[in-house]
């Protein structure tokens, strides 16, 4: 995602480059998210979208931490940046997989549901591409950006948990959404 493109955008030697390798974040990502279905599963009863928008919150202050760090302290400035990535890339699995076919599964359509919400994590990363060009281009610099939409996206998420919340709570009465306000 972000910090790919912006590992490739940064002018590194080849030893510093090895530092902020990728595979850190993948393999971190991997741990991250089988850790956040555990804790979504067994200790929260299931409330994922909370648990998406917390760690979008916490891959933002990773984010923070690494922009304040750069200069000062190369080494640390890793640990923040494969933090930072790491607990962004844990969140892709549960918003492409489980929380589409959990939604999918309400309304009968599974699969619809699924390729509509990964047809639109394509779309994004492709608006994505466009964005980090024109934005490296302008300002060079694309942490404060993605901290940007790192809180912007957290708070989307957090307010469709609400909806989300308010749409099964209304289901359990037996009234239906459609006729719900939205706020």
């Amino acid at each position: 995602m972000f910090c790919l493109k912006f590992f490739q955008g940064m002018i590194l030697g080849l030893i510093s480059k090895g530092f902020y390798s990728s595979l850190p974040l993948v393999v971190g990502s991997a741990i991250y998210s089988g850790l956040l279905g555990f804790i979504t599963d067994r200790k929260l009863k299931g409330t994922a979208l909370n648990v998406v928008s917390a760690s979008m919150l916490i891959s933002s202050f990773f984010l923070a931490s690494f922009f304040c760090t750069r200069c000062f302290i190369p080494s640390s400035s890793v640990i923040w940046l494969s933090l930072a990535g790491t607990t962004s890339f844990g969140c892709d699995y549960f918003l492409g997989g489980s929380i589409a076919a959990e939604f999918g599964e309400k309304h009968n359509a599974i699969s619809g549901i699924t390729g509509i919400v990964n047809g639109f994590g394509f779309i994004a990363t492709f608006l994505w591409k466009a964005l980090n060009r024109s934005v490296k281009t302008e300002l060079s610099y694309l942490v404060s950006l993605a901290m940007i939409f790192n809180l912007l996206g957290s708070v989307i998420v957090f307010k469709a948990d609400r909806i989300f919340n308010k749409d099964k709570s209304e289901r359990a009465k037996g009234t239906r959404i459609e006729d719900l306000p939205i706020v």
